[in-house]
């Protein structure tokens, strides 16, 4: 009987630990400037982790595809090439002659996360054994940059059926003191999402709570809201490099594969 009752307190703490909306280290676009010259090489990564802008190095198997789009709204796709033994997204080197500012986009490859009574597998409910919860991750990150003046539309291109976060003005027109509107989409279709901001030299504050020994830490000096009548407006208090992400959590279309989608996105951009 106290066995019984000992996998029972066991799996229902399993339980709330999976409806608990878990996100991956965060991921973003890294460049070697924002705002190269005509002509000037630039090279682009992705960086992982809570520690924005260095980051660490990401695996160039977990992505599905490197993009650009040009202020013309030309795409090119770039190449994705592992190095080392840990296959890691190898450095890509461009150069651009063309003015105007661009989108670089990062689509990362998609999959299932499946919680069990007995751990943690990346596969649909409906493949394994001692399902509790499942979900479907999709995940897609974005950088704006402008090589000499900036001018175009290529910042405000909404990319397929991703969930997505999209800046109404071009970064590159602001200042530091300046405030940007942070779009959240899906589908295309304008929607609600948690978005947070932080940026370049933000040390994330550590403190107890009244009442509490558990120490808490905020990694992120913005977190609000937008929706389909209100967009996020952040403050870019200061010049440096930014990472804007946004989330957010709906049914699964499918409840025998898993039970919500956890959809997630960032974007990068320097204010001068």
């Amino acid at each position: 009987m106290k066995k019984t009752v000992y996998a029972l307190v066991a799996i229902l703490i399993l339980y709330l630990f999976s409806v608990t909306p878990v996100w991956s280290h965060d991921l973003w676009i890294s460049l070697s400037s924002y705002h190269p010259e005509p002509g000037e090489e630039l090279t682009v990564s992705m960086k992982e982790g809570h520690s924005f802008p260095c980051g660490e190095a990401f695996e160039a198997g977990k992505l599905a595809r490197i993009y650009l789009i040009e202020p013309d709204g030309t795409e090119k796709t770039l190449p994705i090439l592992a190095e080392g033994n840990r296959k890691l997204l190898k450095p890509i080197k461009i150069t651009l002659k063309k003015q105007g500012t661009y989108l670089l986009v990062a689509e990362k490859k998609s999959y299932f996360v499946t919680k069990t009574t007995t751990g943690t597998l990346y596969e649909p409910k409906d493949k394994v054994s001692g399902a509790i919860s499942s979900y479907y991750s999709e995940f897609i990150a974005k950088a704006v940059f402008t090589v000499g003046k900036p001018f175009g539309q290529s910042f405000q291109k909404r990319i397929g059926a991703f969930f997505q976060i999209t800046p109404k003005k071009n970064p590159d027109l602001l200042h530091a003191g300046d405030s940007i509107a942070i779009e959240s989409s899906y589908k295309t279709e304008k929607c609600e999402g948690e978005v947070w901001a932080t940026y370049e030299g933000y040390v994330p504050e550590n403190h107890s709570h009244a009442h509490s020994t558990h120490v808490h830490s905020h990694d992120y000096p913005l977190v609000l809201k937008s929706d389909t009548h209100r967009d996020a407006l952040i403050k870019l208090s200061r010049k440096g490099k930014w990472l804007i992400g946004s989330s957010r959590e709906i049914p699964y279309s499918d409840k025998k594969k898993a039970d919500r989608y956890m959809l997630k996105s960032t974007l990068t951009f320097e204010v001068q």
